[in-house]
């Protein structure tokens, strides 16, 4: 069996070989972006992609095989059969990974994000809602938790869950991914559920005198909206009565 010094020196020379595949990787997507008519260019990326994923893959379950009872090479082992499209097997290694408070958040966002890709979103769910609860600065990742728990509402049919999982991250950074024309989106729905003569009388307490339909619509979208998207909310277009 491997030594620690020796499996020291193992990782050492893998981080090397990992951050040199993401490199050309990264080389050739920059390269690929400024070409994107260049077909052979776009081929080579996805090949290269795969290969790299693949690779990773190789290597962090020899890291396991070294460390079994180590949360991180779990979570990392998980990170890269996500990586590679093999949901199935990454649940159980960030379900391990998930008892390690330190990278527990990650991995339940992660197990979420296993889940959602296997259509199985009631599950991935209540683990981003889970995590959402226990983290309780409104960082990067809590903005992600969110943002996934909206649209897996929103998927699930549930308007009202999903505009208030937008909202949260609306009211901490309004300008955060496409979080903005999502809530008016689901405000435009949620206004049309409500009964015809109810919308009418809503349309014309915000017109005010004389202004019609089209202003109170504007105005009823604008609520709790400003600057930019003040601006979109009066682009989209008014719905039948």
């Amino acid at each position: 069996s491997l030594s620690n010094n020796d499996i020291s020196l193992e990782n050492k020379a893998s981080e090397m070989n990992e951050r040199y595949r993401k490199a050309q990787v990264e080389e050739i997507r920059r390269r690929a972006a400024a070409e994107p008519d260049n077909k052979e260019l776009q081929e080579q990326l996805v090949q290269f992609s795969k290969e790299a994923a693949e690779q990773q893959v190789a290597v962090c379950r020899q890291r396991v095989e070294n460390n079994p009872t180590d949360p991180q090479t779990r979570f990392e082992l998980g990170q890269a059969l996500f990586d590679c499209g093999n949901y199935t097997e990454a649940i159980p290694e960030l379900q391990r990974a998930r008892n390690n408070p330190h990278i527990r958040i990650r991995a339940m966002l992660l197990l979420g994000k296993c889940y959602d890709a296997k259509n199985m979103h009631d599950m991935a769910l209540r683990q981003l809602e889970e995590a959402n609860k226990e983290l309780i600065e409104m960082n990067d990742t809590k903005k992600e938790i969110l943002y996934m728990i909206g649209l897996l509402y929103e998927k699930l049919g549930k308007k009202e869950e999903s505009l208030a999982a937008f909202q949260q991250i609306y009211d901490a950074e309004y300008g955060y991914r496409d979080v903005a024309k999502r809530g008016i989106l689901l405000q435009q729905l949620r206004f049309r559920s409500i009964p015809r003569p109810r919308r009418g009388a809503i349309l014309k307490a915000f017109a005010g005198d004389g202004k019609g339909f089209v202003a109170g619509w504007t105005a009823f979208l604008r609520m709790g909206c400003a600057g930019p998207e003040a601006a979109a909310a009066a682009s989209f277009p008014v719905w039948p009565l």
